[in-house]
């Protein structure tokens, strides 16, 4: 049988599966019960937005008031669903890629001393680095804002200026759309850049126990050659786990809300169909959505949580063997890092392999 180079896609995947024997208590151990109230809020927090959206509309319609200030309180709980989701898959894929790192570096950490481990050691640096990432986002995020409003404004500008004053035509009212429309692909370049070169932040600060801000450098430095290696590796490792996720989310998300728009379809058909149609259709979905949302949201945390954090560790090693490969004199290949059947034992070296060569005896001994 072939055995599949580790440092391919294909190697790196063989090299997940390989894993899972030696992290998978750790998935279950951490996963298990911190995706447990963080899906549970999740499916609550949107169950309330079906229930409120039908409760609030008519109160909107009889006062005249804003429904943004009517459901702010329900959108917050969203916000906050999504805050305890996101330290919940922090703190479980923190956990399972310092197991993953000790497995391919033939260390064994029980699974229960693995979280105290890594809040010990790196949880107030995980916790930065998570910050300052969130920081540089939303600076450029608000810079973008700003460009396009800018570039809307002067946009309109020069179209009024272009008409004289005349009824607005449609190539001049167009002009400010299709300006933001060209530098929307800009705004997309830079995220997904920077969602590229901030790939391996989090492992080195768990494997290598960077601080959180030598952790961009560290891992800007591992992709600077490799940018395109590293977005198709994540882009086709991301396909894969999404597809598996709609398996498990299809049939949860039409078993909850076939019923209702079946129902308000039919009455479309004949005609009956009103805003009070909607709103039911809303308290139909409402009622029993959130438990499937929450057990959906739980399911999909522990399926990510299973691969996602192993197979970023193998390339992560795999991306350090290769910028050391390319810092040897002449290019010499370096020591794979990422062994090809993780778990199995290593090959034992032959007798005297290691021992250095006998010198020749002295002349005229």
């Amino acid at each position: 049988m072939s055995q599949r180079a580790p440092g391919t896609f294909a190697g790196l995947i063989d090299g997940t599966f390989g894993l899972l024997r030696r992290t998978w208590n750790t998935t279950l151990l951490c996963g298990g019960i911190a995706f447990l109230p963080a899906a549970a809020l999740y499916g609550w927090a949107y169950g309330r937005v079906f229930a409120a959206y039908a409760r609030v509309a008519p109160a909107v319609e009889d006062a005249a008031r804003s429904p943004v200030f009517a459901m702010a309180e329900v959108f917050l709980w969203i916000l906050l669903a999504a805050l305890a989701q996101g330290f919940a898959v922090l703190f479980v894929r923190s956990c399972v890629t310092a197991q993953a790192a000790a497995a391919v570096r033939g260390v064994s950490i029980p699974a229960a001393a693995i979280p105290g481990r890594v809040l010990r050691r790196a949880g107030g640096r995980l916790l930065g680095q998570r910050v300052l990432q969130g920081l540089i986002y939303t600076g450029i995020f608000l810079a973008a804002m700003v460009v396009v409003g800018i570039v809307a404004t002067v946009g309109t500008g020069v179209s009024t200026g272009l008409r004289g004053g005349a009824a607005a035509s449609p190539g001049s009212a167009a002009l400010p759309f299709l300006l933001v429309l060209l530098i929307y692909p800009a705004i997309l370049a830079a995220w997904l850049w920077l969602w590229v070169r901030f790939s391996f932040t989090l492992e080195s600060v768990v494997i290598d126990g960077s601080r959180a801000r030598q952790s961009f450098g560290l891992s800007g430095s591992l992709v600077r050659r490799s940018w395109w290696r590293v977005l198709g590796y994540r882009f086709l490792f991301a396909l894969m786990l999404g597809f598996a996720a709609s398996l498990v989310a299809t049939p949860i998300v039409f078993f909850a809300t076939i019923r209702a728009y079946a129902r308000y379809l039919s009455e479309m058909v004949q005609g009956t169909a009103d805003s009070g149609s909607l709103l039911d259709m809303f308290r139909a979905m409402g009622s029993g959505l959130p438990v499937r949302l929450a057990v959906f949201q739980y399911l999909q945390g522990l399926l990510n949580a299973f691969f996602a954090p192993v197979f970023m560790t193998l390339l992560y090693f795999e991306m350090k063997r290769r910028k050391a490969e390319a810092s040897r004199p002449g290019g010499r290949p370096a020591v794979p890092v990422v062994p090809e059947a993780p778990g199995a034992p290593e090959a034992t070296a032959e007798p005297g392999a290691n021992r250095p060569a006998p010198t020749a005896p002295p002349e005229g001994s």
